[in-house]
């Protein structure tokens, strides 16, 4: 526990829930008992060990808790062990348990879905009981993406970062009311609740002070997880070489027979296919892709994993798209099975998730009730796998399939020991689940994309893209903390354009917003290019994603230019699960390097239907860049334009631009340094 502002040298808390044989549980923390301290053991003069031991009598007699602190720069690097020589069963460890002072002005980070910032002005409640019933606190899944948070302010900023290198199943919960902060991450322990299971922390917790915003935030995860995290794309994947250029250069998708904007009746398989056409030839020369719904004879949401055999037309209906120059990918979902389905009982539920009770853990979609299959078993594994390389195959030949829930679901435990996994928490879910079967179908099907819903890291680089549909969920408090620690390392692409958010000021804003997150575009019904106005705004800006793509799909996100813009905002329905008013300003702005590090490029763009002149200052030095530079300006149209002439650019220097309504601009800014 921490009285005053977080110190990264003292001690962080711990608590250890223990089940009793009469299925009552006894909480032990950290605060139960002085610790012994040893200093410098081992000879590492920069190292101390906290042992506590003989906490209480019973059960627990037995336990030895053993803490390590090892100094680093501007900060500590703590680990836990809990060892159990006795008959207790260890059900869930707390680490780090803390409490701190902040200040007014400080900002909370919080890894939600993109990312999220909170005043600690306003009380924080993260993984109350209303959103810990949207599963928002677990990690790994698309509501908690991450595993750094931290705040900043005035006084500066702390960093509070798990480097867990595996993707265990934990959950996190961050709290403030007049200016007292907690924070704690809750491990289900592998083995849980069998006598005897001891705990050892995977990776370690990482407090350190900083200087800057949430950027730098991010800037910290991503240094420990380019060299750490099993996930990283590193040695033969540097550069995602496994995903297929043609993915990597798509600027645009279409969402074609889904349940949104409305979720109506899906139509004729001929009739969506006239439409993608229309969408294609309105693109021109421009590459697209379509997410495919309701491809099948089966409702959706019914009948799951069944999905054969295909919609009426659905095969001729794939090559006549393709012929058309767009790349098809339909959905299936890789974590449900219907349980009113013949072989239910015989294949699936030996397979799914068992609760402790041994009963079934179920979701209810479309009136429909599935179980949750069990990502380690050989069933589920070889189940998704075959639908995968059918739709792959030579029947089919489709360019990609996207595995609905696999990086939104929040891993679950699982207590059914026939499974070969550890029963209960872990990272089993992950490294004996989902990575096993998507290392095979990759394999097996090494041409085929595979994507899937929201962005759970521990997938990446076994997927080649991460459908970020709703990553603007926080509203004005969402940033692009996840982009600016995996962007270029996986494609992220689409965002939901629910009811009519799909057209007017509320489309343009979102797709400005995406553009600048370094986001593929779209995932929006092909009826959009009948807009004379959000048909035309999504060809100019697919345009510059394509233009920039050497920055946005393989580069990294920089810091966000500091525009001084006129002082003008867009206020504006995004629409989520309901009305979502969101407040931008009216000039969009973000930076990205390519990926050798010598290149920049600033993105402006202007949603708005009014003009809007902006000051962007620039100094080389802030972004690295060394050399002699020049500069080019990419004046979007919605046509092809040859490349603009580079001109030399001084190193700092601050323009006024004005943006006419609805346009958009990149300043490419080009170094002659080598690395």
């Amino acid at each position: 526990m921490h009285s005053a502002r977080l110190d990264s040298t003292e001690a962080p808390g711990w608590a250890i829930t223990i089940r009793l044989p009469d299925d009552k549980y006894q909480e032990l923390t950290s605060s139960d008992k002085r610790p012994d301290t040893i200093i410098g053991s081992k000879g590492k003069s920069d190292e101390i060990y906290l042992l506590w031991k003989n906490l209480d009598s019973g059960p627990v007699e037995k336990l030895t808790i053993k803490m390590t602190r090892s100094l680093r720069e501007s900060g500590a690097a703590w680990h836990l062990k809990v060892e159990n020589q006795g008959d207790a069963a260890l059900w869930e460890v707390a680490f780090p348990v803390f409490e701190t002072e902040v200040n007014e002005d400080d900002m909370f980070v919080i890894p939600a879905v993109s990312g999220r910032l909170h005043p600690a002005n306003e009380a924080l409640s993260f993984n109350s009981d209303k959103e810990a019933s949207q599963g928002a606190g677990n990690y790994p899944s698309g509501l908690l993406t991450m595993q750094c948070a931290g705040f900043y302010g005035t006084n500066g900023g702390v960093y509070i970062g798990v480097h867990d290198p595996y993707g265990s199943n934990k959950k996190l919960e961050m709290n403030c009311k007049n200016g007292d902060f907690s924070l704690q991450w809750q491990w289900p322990v592998p083995n849980m609740g069998m006598p005897g299971t001891g705990w050892d922390m995977p990776g370690d917790l990482l407090i350190r002070s900083f200087k800057g915003d949430w950027y730098d935030i991010a800037q910290i995860y991503r240094a420990w997880a380019k060299e750490k995290a099993g996930w990283w794309p590193r040695g033969e994947q540097d550069g995602r070489p496994d995903t297929p250029e043609w993915f990597k250069d798509n600027p645009v998708w279409i969402m074609s027979n889904g349940p949104w904007p409305d979720r109506e009746p899906p139509i004729p398989t001929k009739q969506a296919v006239l439409k993608i056409k229309k969408f294609a030839r309105f693109m021109g020369d421009l590459p697209c892709a379509v997410h495919w719904y309701n491809w099948h004879q089966v409702t959706y949401d019914n009948d799951l994993p069944h999905y054969f055999p295909a919609d009426k037309g659905f095969v001729e209906g794939i090559k006549e798209v393709q012929a058309a120059g767009v790349h098809v990918m339909p959905y299936i979902n890789a974590h449900v099975w219907d349980t009113d389905l013949a072989d239910f009982n015989t294949i699936a539920r030996p397979a799914a998730v068992k609760s402790y009770d041994g009963s079934l853990p179920t979701k209810h979609y479309a009136g429909n009730a599935f179980a949750c299959m069990c990502s380690a078993t050989s069933v589920w594994q070889q189940t998704v796998k075959d639908i995968v390389l059918k739709l792959a195959g030579p029947e089919f030949g489709v360019d990609g399939v996207y595995l609905d829930q696999v990086s939104a679901q929040a891993a679950m435990n699982c207590f059914d020991k026939s499974h070969g996994h550890p029963i209960g928490g872990g990272s089993w879910w992950v490294t004996q689940g989902y990575w096993p079967m998507l290392d095979d179908i990759r394999k097996s099907s090494p041409n085929t994309i595979l994507t899937s819903e929201s962005t759970a890291e521990p997938y990446l680089n076994r997927i080649d893209g991460y459908l970020t549909w709703v990553g603007y969920r926080d509203g004005d408090d969402a940033i692009p903390l996840f982009h600016a620690v995996y962007g270029g390392q996986v494609q992220l692409f689409g965002r939901l354009y629910k009811w009519d958010s799909w057209k007017g000021v509320a489309m343009r804003a979102k797709t400005a917003q995406a553009l600048v997150w370094g986001e593929q575009l779209g995932w929006i019904i092909p009826d959009v290019v009948d807009d004379p106005i959000a048909g035309l705004y999504l060809k100019q800006l697919a345009r510059l994603r394509y233009d920039l793509r050497r920055y946005l799909a393989q580069g990294s996100m920089a810091r966000p230019p500091k525009v001084i813009t006129d002082g003008t905002t867009i206020t504006s329905n995004w629409v989520f699960v309901s009305d979502l008013m969101v407040t931008t300003p009216t000039v969009l702005s973000g930076a990205w390097y390519r990926k050798d590090g010598n290149a920049l490029a600033l993105i402006l763009i202007n949603p708005d239907d009014k003009p809007h002149t902006v000051t962007i200052p620039f100094n080389a030095a802030d972004y690295g860049l060394k050399g002699e530079l020049m500069a080019r300006e990419w004046i979007v149209k919605e046509e092809a334009t040859p490349h603009p002439l580079a001109k030399p650019v001084d190193a700092s220097w601050s323009r006024e631009i004005t943006l006419a309504p609805m346009s958009s601009l990149a300043i490419e800014i080009l170094s002659n340094a080598k690395n």
